[in-house]
């Protein structure tokens, strides 16, 4: 499950990360269909979602105190 994480926070496709520990592709799909939907995962996965706004908006905050 922490693998699925992994490909969830870092953007990384699962080839990717399939290469980069070493266990065959199917196999990591396999894991990403079967442990996607887990509560964890979801939470990643929405968490990631948002970030781009939340950098967005942090940015806004600077450039309004500054000005």
């Amino acid at each position: 499950m922490e693998t699925v994480k992994y490909i969830t926070v870092n953007n990384k496709s699962v080839a990717q990360v399939a290469r980069e520990v070493g266990v065959n592709e199917n196999t990591l799909y396999s894991w990403v269909k079967k442990y996607g939907q887990q509560p964890e995962i979801k939470a990643v996965q929405s968490f990631s979602s948002a970030e781009p706004e939340l950098r967005a908006l942090q940015k806004e905050m600077r450039d309004l105190k500054e000005a």
